[in-house]
């Protein structure tokens, strides 16, 4: 365990631009983004990660924002902040740490599937959504997504709400 934590400050987070067909990005293992990755500057380890070019998914502070129509897949990475789907982005989410909440709203698709979120996941009005095997210490809220959220073998704090109550 403390071998993973002494990892976790080395773990640089960048994304850029997304739309197309996904490609893996072998400069920044476990970020998958589309079209192929625009070059950004790399911080040091210190640092907190600069910003991506590109208005797919991007970087706002320590903040993930899933751009309207964009595609991001995440895996095996820490997001310090919150991880926001606008309407019509679309989120694949494997292995992720979130020291905040997952919030969509009017999403295409959002898919989370082990990991742990330090806050909610709230998903509202949107389209499919898979939640599996997610240790989540705050809530699980779903509500009025058509169709309704699967998944199971969550591990929630708080309380699991609306559609997503038996999950």
């Amino acid at each position: 365990m403390t071998k993973r934590l002494l990892a976790l400050p080395a773990l640089v987070l960048l994304l850029a631009g997304c739309s197309g067909t996904p490609a893996a990005d072998p400069g920044r293992p476990g970020i998958t983004v589309s079209p192929s990755p625009t070059p950004v500057a790399t911080p040091d380890a210190t640092t907190t990660p600069g910003t991506p070019a590109g208005d797919g998914c991007r970087r706002d502070s320590d903040n993930i924002v899933v751009g309207s129509g964009a595609t991001c897949e995440l895996t095996g990475v820490r997001v310090d902040g919150n991880i926001e789907v606008q309407p019509g982005g679309t989120l694949v989410a494997t292995h992720v740490t979130v020291d905040g909440n997952i919030q969509a709203e009017r999403f295409t698709a959002v898919t989370v599937t082990g990991g742990s979120v330090d806050g909610d996941i709230q998903l509202e009005r949107g389209g499919a959504a898979v939640v599996t095997g997610v240790r989540i210490d705050g809530n699980l809220q779903c509500e009025g997504n058509a169709p309704a959220p699967v998944g199971g073998e969550n591990v929630v704090e708080g309380n699991r709400e609306g559609q997503c109550a038996s999950l």
